[in-house]
């Protein structure tokens, strides 16, 4: 789960930021079980869907929004917010 977080977090961040050669609009990723992970802009610049592949279908998606450069947003599949990081300490915190 750890390994998982670190690639989102750290390649959501690098796609941004310019930092990694990943395409304009859309990065995979394979896992070591054999999966696929996705980042993908959509229409909102602010905005990036990551989506867990197994065998070609969606297992799991999500939405990283960035309202800075030290404040996110995660958002589930249905676009209800789940978590919020900000500050320079990466303080967290969890919405229910």
């Amino acid at each position: 789960l750890m390994m998982f977080c670190d690639i989102l977090v750290v390649n959501a961040i690098e796609f941004w930021s310019g930092n990694n050669p990943v395409p304009n609009k859309y990065a995979s990723f394979l896992t070591r079980n054999g999966g696929e992970l996705v980042l993908e802009k959509t229409e909102d610049p602010t905005t990036l869907r990551v989506a867990v592949l197994q065998h070609g279908e969606v297992k799991h998606e999500a939405y990283i929004q960035r309202l800075n450069d030290d404040h996110f947003r995660l958002y589930d599949a249905e676009l209800k917010l789940v978590a919020e990081a900000h500050g320079a300490r990466g303080g967290a915190k969890i919405v229910n």
